[in-house]
């Protein structure tokens, strides 16, 4: 169920939330992979499998992206764990796919890219910078090498070629970077776009948000664990019980037709 989610899910699912919609399920599919992780691990040995070894990886992907976007302290330590599992997947996902065609190569990279961008930017935002200074070649060298526009890169924009060995952005040349100039770049995002940060960072928190029922207080497990209010779309209820009983004081109390 979780695979299928995964790759049938997109951005035209309601509420603009794509595969983040599918928490509970990947949630219960990575509790699972912890249940049994000499079993899953042997499964992701087979080269055969790297399909499953793929899309395991995009999943535990999102689930820490939702934990990590979701801002607690104990979301950020279910983010690193999640995390710390993809690490798992990925070693073996990659050697599944060592001698394969270019395309695949690059698919390899590209999630491996965004499993360090994600531990990235959760160790930015809980400030702990060394974790930063460690990945930040890796994630520069791969804007490099896939040409990655200046308007999306993270990274890369950050380095001046007048400065780099040789006056030369490369590839050598970004892992030749010094500790202390890694660190001079990481710390400078501190100063750079601050309240631009702050806004992306609330409107993260606000989207995968957790909601609490209208009618009990109950608070949801996962995203859109509990069903939206037909006529608002605002308030959540826990059961459709819940929606019964409470519907005269939620109708009283603001309840307007969208």
């Amino acid at each position: 169920i979780a695979t299928t989610d995964f790759t049938t899910g997109g951005s035209s699912r309601p509420g603009g939330l794509g595969n983040l919609r599918y928490e509970a399920v990947y949630r219960a599919y990575y509790n699972d992979i912890c249940e049994s992780t000499s079993v899953w691990m042997a499964f992701f040995d087979h080269r055969g499998n790297y399909e499953h070894a793929e899309h395991t990886c995009g999943i535990l992907g999102t689930l820490a992206t939702i934990y990590r976007q979701r801002g607690t302290a104990e979301s950020s330590r279910e983010c690193e764990r999640v995390l710390d599992m993809e690490v798992q997947v990925m070693e073996r996902y990659k050697l599944s796919c060592l001698g394969s065609p270019p395309d695949q190569i690059y698919c390899v990279e590209c999630l491996e890219h965004k499993m360090n961008m994600i531990r990235y930017n959760l160790s930015f935002q809980t400030k702990r910078y060394d974790i930063c200074d460690a990945l930040f070649r890796d994630l520069a060298e791969y804007e490099h090498r896939y040409k990655v526009s200046y308007d999306d890169q993270q990274y890369l924009f950050l380095l001046d070629p007048n400065t780099m060995k040789g006056g030369v952005l490369t590839s050598a040349s970004i892992r030749a970077l010094t500790d202390s100039e890694v660190q001079h770049m990481v710390r400078l995002c501190l100063t750079m776009g601050t309240q631009t940060l702050v806004s992306n960072t609330t409107k993260q928190q606000q989207r995968v948000a957790l909601k609490n029922c209208a009618g009990c207080g109950k608070l949801e497990d996962s995203i859109i664990e509990f069903r939206a209010c037909p006529r608002c779309q605002t308030a959540v209820f826990c059961s459709r019980d819940c929606q019964k009983q409470s519907w005269k004081s939620h109708k009283k109390n603001g309840c307007i037709t969208k």
